[in-house]
């Protein structure tokens, strides 16, 4: 019990310290949230003077749009798709509108050097064609992207350009959001008379468009300026000016102009002050249901209470930020909540309600470490997605760049006389001798590209057999398959960088594989391997990851639904000149796994196999060799119809 008294202390007391140092008041360093999000160029439906032939180009963007909020690497394949044919049609409206698109959407996923490139190539070529509506959106998108790459200079270059723009065009609300970055830009390069100018220039038209919400903002804008210059009562007579319009027009946007408060009077330690403020939020923001807003002023109510000393008042804030922030999702202020909590307990000597609030922090933070780390690995998985597309798209421009310059060398040379046709047969040779290197090595390059798509969605599928076992507490079922998943992990990715591997290894994977999905739905199906005798698998060559895919749809969807203990079989064998791979189940067939589906899940293909087709296409085109697969029904007669799965690879694989 001292043991855990002195640490009850110890946090008490680092929370009294972080209680008793004044947070400075932050202005805007980069464009808010609301900036970041996707603002989509107009679209045009049709060509104008040939509507037959660039309707698919907009449909395509069109498409692109409706998918790009929920899939954005969908979209950006919808546009890479646009540009393509664009391309290939000749087409520099559809062009310029494709790459207005992607400079949407690289804007909106916070890749500006991207968008940059995107914009300005839109702009140039919107310039050239005279189309007002793309080049509005060009304009007024691309200092944004300056500014998310924070390129000042330009960014503020770009604006004033596009706020002249703007006012001609009557567009209040685009002149409104231009005076605010110019505004932000000032204040991050330290210049604050010229960004109280831009902001109070800004509220004024707000002012005039009756705009509650833009006041707000403004008033929060300008005191925050104040701030900056020391000025607190100018500060706060603007942050309260907010507050005031938000309560009367009930917008929702009191709490920040709350919190603007407080932080004033937290700077200059002002406490009572703060304590006052933040309980009048309270009651503002319950008033509007913004009860993020509630919860957080309850948090830090209950933390200046503390600070006094008076944890009997803070309890209650405690237990209501708790519920709101349970009810909201907001792990991380729970976690402090009940941190907060178990000092409150301390300094009433119930030393075990303390403990058990420090538990519960510590179960949510844990939490809060998981969903962090799940969010970390899928924007990583989008990051690598949008960088190979944006790669093909570079490459595609590449591609366009050299096949507009070998046509202009062509219709030189047609000009040329008898002689010079002669030495345009000999570039010829050569340029074919050229495009032939280049195909085979977009080819080997594609092979390298699905082979690292493999790893991903098979570690993916992997991690949902860990997710199980730590969602049941089972320690040490987590601790050994955990063991096992990184032994295989370390296979897995010493594969990837091959093209072949020895038999030998793939089986060691394959092994490893199915132990860790028999240990999961070990009560749904037994395993095999079976190796012919007279194979010798260290001599043996064959793709890596090639058989998994049929392993994992095999239990996944004939093993797993089926009611009674299931078999699977994995056999190796020669058939003349080939390696055969037979993948043998019992389970419930295909037919009937269609019918247990879901509608979504008969829509969604599964991405292991459809990139293992993929590269058996590539191999068989690049090596001119005869990789099949074929998939059959065991037992046709019952009605849990099982399933054979043979995979064919030849012995001996030519040099591409």
């Amino acid at each position: 019990m001292k043991s855990i008294r002195s640490y009850l202390l110890l946090i008490g007391l680092l929370i009294l310290l972080g209680i008793g140092t004044p947070i400075a008041v932050l202005g805007q360093k980069k464009l808010d949230k609301k900036e970041r999000t996707y603002k989509l160029p107009p679209v045009p439906r049709k060509q104008g003077k040939a509507p037959s032939k660039g309707a698919d180009v907009f449909d395509l963007l069109n498409q692109a749009h409706q998918q790009v909020q929920k899939n954005p690497g969908k979209a950006l394949q919808k546009v890479q798709k646009a540009l393509r044919l664009s391309f290939a049609e000749k087409n520099p409206r559809g062009q310029a509108y494709a790459y207005n698109s992607l400079g949407a959407i690289n804007y909106g996923l916070s890749r500006y050097e991207e968008s940059i490139r995107n914009y300005s190539k839109a702009l140039d070529l919107f310039q050239r064609l005279d189309e007002p509506a793309g080049l509005y959106h060009a304009q007024r998108q691309l200092p944004r992207a300056y500014d998310g790459a924070e390129n000042y200079d330009q960014a503020l270059e770009a604006y004033f350009v596009f706020l002249e723009v703007a006012r001609s065009s009557n567009a209040t609300e685009d002149v409104i959001a231009t005076q605010r970055h110019i505004a932000r830009i000032y204040y991050n390069l330290g210049k604050y008379e010229l960004a109280l100018q831009r902001y109070e220039t800004a509220l004024q038209l707000e002012k005039s468009q009756e705009n509650p919400a833009g006041v707000v903002t403004g008033c929060n804008e300008i005191g925050r300026v104040y701030a900056r210059l020391n000025d607190t009562a100018q500060a706060l007579a603007n942050y309260r000016q907010a507050a005031e319009v938000a309560q009367r027009s009930g917008i929702g946007l009191t709490g920040e102009a709350f919190e603007n408060i407080s932080q004033i009077y937290r700077q200059n330690q002002n406490y009572s002050q703060e304590l006052n403020t933040r309980q009048q939020a309270i009651e503002s923001t319950r008033s509007l249901g913004d009860k993020k807003a509630e919860a957080y002023n309850s948090l830090e109510v209950a933390r200046l209470l503390l600070a006094q000393n008076n944890s009997d008042e803070a309890i209650p804030y405690l237990k209501n930020s708790i519920n709101l922030t349970s009810e909201l999702g907001e792990l991380e202020d729970k976690g402090e909540a009940y941190g907060a909590l178990a000092e409150a307990y301390e300094q009433q000597g119930d030393f075990e309600k303390a403990l058990t609030s420090l538990k519960q922090q510590k179960a949510v933070e844990d939490t809060l470490q998981l969903a962090i780390l799940s969010e970390v690995n899928a924007r990583e998985n989008l990051s690598r997605e949008l960088d190979r597309q944006e790669a093909a798209i570079q490459a595609l421009e590449q591609q366009q760049a050299l096949h507009e310059s070998e046509m202009q060398q062509q219709r030189l040379i047609t000009a040329l006389s008898l002689g010079a046709i002669a030495i345009l047969l000999v570039s010829g040779f050569f340029v074919l001798r050229s495009h032939r290197a280049r195909r085979r090595a977009n080819q080997l390059l594609a092979l390298k590209s699905l082979r690292s798509q493999m790893n991903p969605h098979f570690i993916f599928n992997s991690l949902n057999s860990v997710n199980s076992f730590i969602s049941k507490q089972d320690e040490r079922a987590a601790n050994r398959y955990l063991s096992a998943f990184s032994r295989l992990m370390r296979q897995v990715m010493e594969h990837s960088s091959h093209e072949f591997v020895s038999l030998m290894s793939e089986l060691e994977v394959l092994r490893l594989y199915l132990e860790l999905e028999h240990v999961r739905f070990q009560d749904k199906f037994d395993y095999e391997i079976e190796l012919d005798p007279g194979l010798n698998p260290e001599e043996i060559q064959i793709p890596p990851m090639l058989v998994q895919p049929y392993l994992e749809n095999a239990i996944w969807h004939g093993l797993r639904y089926k009611e009674a203990p299931g078999n699977l079989t994995l056999r190796f064998t020669r058939e003349q000149e080939f390696l055969v791979a037979t993948i043998e189940d019992d389970g419930i067939g295909r037919k009937l796994s269609q019918e247990l589906k879901t509608k979504n899940q008969r829509t969604h293909r599964s991405e292991g196999l459809r990139i293992t087709a993929e590269r058996l296409r590539l191999l068989n085109e690049l090596y001119k060799t005869q990789l099949e697969v074929t998939l059959e029904d065991v037992y046709p007669e019952r009605q849990h119809t099982g399933t054979r799965v043979t995979l064919k690879v030849p012995y001996q694989i030519p040099e591409p």
